[in-house]
């Protein structure tokens, strides 16, 4: 990693508040914290949300939002019910694939 990239942190302990927020949704649709793995980048005046789920972790997605008030954005709000349904339907995927003879 070159100097010139962000530096990638568990949003957990960056920004716990949204981090809250993004698992209240998750436990609505049945996920728990273990299934997925959330990272942010800060970067001058946003901050990037990268949200790791499915077996592996492979699937991933990305997002950037304004630094201030992130857990009152209501783009970090949809993002977060965006990624319950997705990350929902992915489990579910895998898990038929698992157990497909």
């Amino acid at each position: 990693m070159n100097g010139t990239e962000p530096t990638r942190k568990l949003l957990r302990l960056t920004i716990p508040n949204a981090y809250k927020i993004l698992i209240d949704e998750l436990e609505s649709h049945h996920i728990h914290a273990y299934d997925i793995r959330a990272l942010c980048y800060q970067a001058s005046s946003t901050i990037d949300i990268e949200i790791q789920f499915g077996e592996n972790f492979t699937h991933t997605m990305k997002e950037s939002f304004e630094e201030k008030k992130l857990e009152k954005n209501p783009d970090f709000i949809n993002f977060c019910r965006k990624i319950g349904e997705t990350c929902k339907e992915t489990l579910i995927a895998d898990y038929f694939r698992m157990v497909k003879p």
